[in-house]
């Protein structure tokens, strides 16, 4: 299928890819001139300067203020336009699903959370998902606000160009279409990605001064997953398929994993490994899933205990709940080491739907990590929990279309004086090739295991990294 930079458009449109590359320089670091945006581009002055007036007229760039140099004439800084277009984030987890919609600089604007059976249908729970996207959808229109893109966070593997779920292994899915079929339900892009690469995306992308260009981070939930960043690129593999390493086998006969395997490192730090050990202190029932012997059960993130009760517990100063949860940071740490080993980052984030317990494993986890090294590091590495919390995929979906937006200029149509209705909804043919436009680029010859580098956005002193939610359930 034809890249969007291939496609034409209506009267007017972006068509080169310098549009894209001054959206892409403002969103990496806000606050540049026309000059500047010049010289660290190398486009002329007067393409710089047609291109900023497109993009200001279609409402994705503002000017700030004059900027105060130490020679030649001062000019107008510029930055994205926080209200350019707003992006709907969807995290499908395990057995919940969150929604946040972002604006254009990626301040989380509204958010809404529901949770589904173990055994519900796939048509069931695609249904509650998507009755989730057309609230929000419903709340910006709302708001007076356009929505650019749906991104789509899934705990499994996907294939991102096409925007399909391959497996989902905990929630039993194979070749779910869910791009092709969202982009013609609802008109717009729909960007799928694993729940730990959007994770990361979204950290990379607006996790403030702290992100690194070589970051690890690893979602912990009922599974466990890890998005890399190698020199500011997400790592894909040749397939897409990297960063599977909660299916690492770290013991030879171990427990018994739902993957067929046994002794995988998610038997030991994820959800059902935690409730498994509570289970021998007394808390929950023997036939809580992850007993010695038997695989985990999806279902066990909602039998007898919950993250939130655990988190609870914790604060309380429950010593079972704090023993417990100390010992599977050990675990947790021991496995960091080994990520660190292989990938060498200056980060690494800890993230997903444990976030509300990961505060009270942050010191074992960092102790283990520390003690299994291979060397002893010059700069530390520094374990840290995401900025996101447990919606960080959410927000790393929303992410990862903004990187499509901003990348794909054809995509950004410069509206008629007066009028910008045109650029809401797409023809189900532009939906299906914005889509899929990623696809050319991760799987090109000269670049096949990485994707494209991802645009971060450094916030200012003066204007930190915003989270203003709309009744969060």
């Amino acid at each position: 299928m034809e890249s969007l930079r291939q496609r034409g458009g209506g009267g007017g449109a972006v068509r080169t890819v310098s549009g894209a590359l001054v959206l892409g320089a403002l969103r990496a670091d806000g606050g540049l001139s026309r000059a500047e945006l010049a010289r660290r581009l190398g486009l002329t002055r007067s393409t710089v300067s047609r291109q900023v007036s497109a993009l200001i007229g279609s409402g994705y760039v503002r000017e700030k203020h004059l900027s105060r140099g130490l020679g030649g004439r001062p000019g107008m800084l510029l930055e994205l336009d926080p209200g350019g277009g707003w992006i709907v984030g969807l995290d499908l987890n395990i057995d919940v699903i969150g929604a946040v919609v972002t604006d254009f600089v990626g301040t989380v604007r509204y958010s809404r959370r529901v949770e589904f059976a173990a055994g519900d249908s796939q048509s069931a729970v695609l249904d509650q998902a998507a009755a989730l996207v057309q609230g929000a959808l419903s709340w910006a229109s709302g708001q007076g606000r356009e929505v650019l893109g749906i991104g789509v966070a899934v705990a499994g593997l996907v294939d991102h160009g096409l925007g399909t779920i391959l497996y989902a292994p905990h929630l039993g899915w194979r070749d779910v279409a869910l791009g092709s079929r969202w982009g013609s339900r609802f008109g717009l892009p729909v960007v799928v990605e694993n729940e730990a690469n959007a994770a990361v995306v979204g950290e990379y992308a607006f996790g403030g001064t702290e992100a690194a260009r070589d970051c690890v981070f690893l979602s912990l939930g009922v599974g466990l997953a890890a998005g890399v960043f190698v020199n500011g690129r997400l790592l894909r593999g040749s397939q897409g398929f990297a960063g599977q390493v909660g299916h690492t086998v770290r013991s030879e006969g171990g427990l018994p994993c739902l993957c067929g395997r046994r002794g995988c490192w998610v038997t030991e730090v994820g959800l059902p490994a935690i409730s498994r050990r509570l289970s021998r202190c007394g808390w929950g029932s023997a036939g809580a899933a992850g007993v010695e012997g038997q695989p985990a059960s999806p279902a066990s993130s909602r039998l007898h205990l919950t993250i939130q009760q655990l988190a609870e517990a914790a604060a309380r100063g429950n010593a079972d709940v704090l023993s417990v949860l100390a010992e599977t940071g050990r675990h947790l740490g021991s496995g960091i080491a080994d990520l660190v080993n292989v990938f060498d980052p200056e980060t690494v984030i800890l993230g997903g739907a444990l976030s509300p317990l990961l505060p009270a494993m942050l010191e074992q986890a960092r102790q283990s990590m520390d003690a299994n090294l291979l060397y002893r590091r010059s700069r530390p590495v520094l374990l840290r929990l995401s900025s996101n919390g447990s919606w960080g995929s959410a927000i790393g979906a929303a992410a990862a279309v903004l990187d499509l937006v901003t990348q794909e200029s054809v995509f950004l149509q410069v509206p008629s004086p007066g009028n910008r209705s045109h650029r809401g909804r797409r023809p189900a043919a532009d939906v299906q090739a914005l889509s899929s436009a990623g696809a050319s680029r991760q799987a090109s010859p000269g670049n096949p295991a990485e994707a494209v580098a991802i645009p971060r956005r450094n916030p200012t002193a003066e204007e930190p990294l915003r989270r203003q939610t709309g009744g969060t359930q």
